[in-house]
């Protein structure tokens, strides 16, 4: 699964051989299952995660006590909480993952010395999170100007990858949408043509 890593970083610089050997040695890598928690949300554990395969959700638990999931994070996709990333504190945010799948890990501390150690990987770290500043203001103006159907279609079509990947449930939460709805939406966007 360090070949996906290696793809990557190849894919978003230019990596010597030697700087993609070190950060490659400084993660670990670890198979988790469905259903399987990797951050709570009162944990304080300080790390970044890289999806090699499978599909995680990053979560929080609202005042009335729903959840909210508020990413999906695929294949070639970092996570890590923002809490957690400076202060140590709880980030509030859970991560779970939603099928069997491969990630690598990192102690917080262990991304800022790479980032001390390589430029370049500290200069792919302020990319990564403008995309992901930039994801995040996507997914707000979604979550408040666009109506069920519309929410449902930008859905599909950023994560064309995920049909038939995540149930449907999981699907309604992270769109805010009832189950209900999500499932009538899903009949009106199927055509003849697909069945």
């Amino acid at each position: 699964m360090f070949s996906i890593l290696e793809s990557y970083l190849l894919s978003r610089g230019n990596f010597s051989e030697c700087e993609i050997d070190t950060i490659i040695a400084s993660g670990h890598l670890k198979n988790v299952q469905k259903k399987q928690i990797i951050l709570r949300d009162l944990e304080t554990k300080r790390q970044t995660i890289f999806v090699c395969g499978g599909c995680l959700q990053i979560s929080r638990i609202g005042k009335t006590g729903v959840e909210h999931i508020v990413r999906l994070a695929t294949e070639n996709c970092w996570v890590g909480s923002l809490g957690n990333y400076k202060g140590g504190y709880p980030g509030g945010h859970s991560i779970v993952a939603i099928e069997d799948g491969e990630i690598i890990q990192w102690s917080n501390q262990t991304i800022e010395k790479l980032q001390r150690d390589i430029p370049r990987f500290k200069d792919l770290h302020m990319e990564i999170r403008s995309e992901l500043i930039e994801e995040c203001l996507n997914r707000i103006f979604s979550l408040v100007s666009l109506d069920a159907r519309d929410k449902y279609n930008d859905y599909i079509e950023s994560y064309p990858e995920l049909q038939g990947r995540v149930p449907l449930a999981i699907v309604a939460t992270y769109l805010g949408v009832r189950r209900e709805t999500l499932t009538r939406l899903r009949k009106k966007t199927v055509s003849p043509e697909s069945i």
